[in-house]
């Protein structure tokens, strides 16, 4: 398993051309994961930088939601051209079938079946193959969007074959952006780990409450016990001041160093803002639904920390930022 990683990160790594690759994860769910990985999408585009996030919150992904945007595709379509969701809409709601009583083979009445107008379109578009390009949509900022699939069991578990094919499709991207975000799901599932140690950096979110810290801790444990993972970096979301904040912050880091031999790169924290709310109401990130609210500066003097200066767009990206210089479009 471990040598299969190795192998993975190191034919990305030949293959790379100029795409900086982050996961944005949580040891659990509920921290606010998916709201910092659109938002830090906004603010980098924002600074001049080609940033594309794909929703790997597999069978759960909203990151569409958040960020405005309705898409016809969605990675069901890429990983198996989306067979399984007329399947899987019989199997667990037959009701949902509209149209005259059962008949046609059933009576040999020749009258349509029940829901045969509606389950003819509903496989039409099931069986629609897609390529991860096909399916990625613009989003606000300019972000590009690959959107998730929600509420489909088999996506949640893919198997070995599945979740390889969507390795390759990721790998698709390269070059496309300078910035690829990539927001996983929660927990230590398996795929959640594939998916981090693809990563040239790991944003672990984790909010200043001890449930929500012990996970984190967890999770960036599994994520380095693999010899050649991506730097690690700490974000505590909805935090209620600076200075609680950062102790938190500040004590996992220092537990990461002891037991784990980290260091653990403390980005900051993001308050917990009342625009955070409002802004989900309305489908826009927060950072543009009110850039000089509390979360919105917090985040990007967070982002900050990653690698420094970022600009507004017009302006030129720091030494520090990712291989290719942000493009001028």
């Amino acid at each position: 398993m471990r040598k299969r990683d190795e192998d993975l990160r190191s034919m990305l790594a030949a293959r790379r051309r100029h795409t900086r690759v982050f996961a944005v994860t949580s040891g659990k769910g509920g921290v606010g994961k998916t709201h910092i990985a659109a938002n830090l999408a906004v603010v980098w585009s924002q600074a001049g930088f080609r940033v594309i996030a794909v929703d790997l919150d597999l069978g759960v992904g909203n990151l569409d939601l958040l960020m405005g945007i309705e898409a016809p595709y969605n990675l069901s379509h890429v990983i198996n051209g989306g067979t399984f969701r007329a399947a899987h809409c019989v199997a667990e709601d037959p009701t949902r079938a509209e149209g005259p009583p059962l008949s046609d083979s059933a009576t040999g009445s020749g009258a349509p079946c029940v829901g045969e107008k509606f389950f003819s379109n509903l496989f039409s578009h099931a069986l629609a193959v897609k390529s991860i390009k096909e399916v990625m949509v613009s989003g606000p900022a300019g972000v590009l969007v690959v959107p998730g699939a929600n509420g489909f069991e088999h996506i949640a578990n893919l198997d070995l074959k599945e979740r390889q094919h969507l390795m390759q499709s990721l790998m698709e991207l390269d070059g496309l952006a300078d910035i690829l975000i990539l927001d996983t799901g929660a927990g230590i599932h398996e795929n959640v780990m594939k998916f981090c140690r693809m990563a040239d950096d790991i944003v672990v979110v984790a909010m200043a409450e001890p449930t929500s810290v012990a996970a984190a801790y967890s999770t960036i444990k599994l994520i380095t016990a693999h010899p050649k993972h991506g730097r690690v970096h700490l974000l505590v979301n909805k935090g209620d001041d600076e200075r609680s904040s950062m102790k938190v912050a500040e004590g996992l880091a220092a537990i990461c160093k002891q037991y784990l031999e980290l260091d653990l790169n403390l980005l900051g924290w993001v308050k917990d803002d009342n625009v955070v709310v409002e802004s989900m109401k309305t489908q826009i990130p927060y950072t543009l639904f009110d850039e000089k609210a509390d979360a919105s500066r917090c985040l990007r003097r967070a982002v900050q920390n990653i690698f420094p200066p970022v600009v507004k767009a017009g302006g030129q990206a720091g030494t520090d930022a990712p291989g290719a210089s942000p493009s001028a479009g």
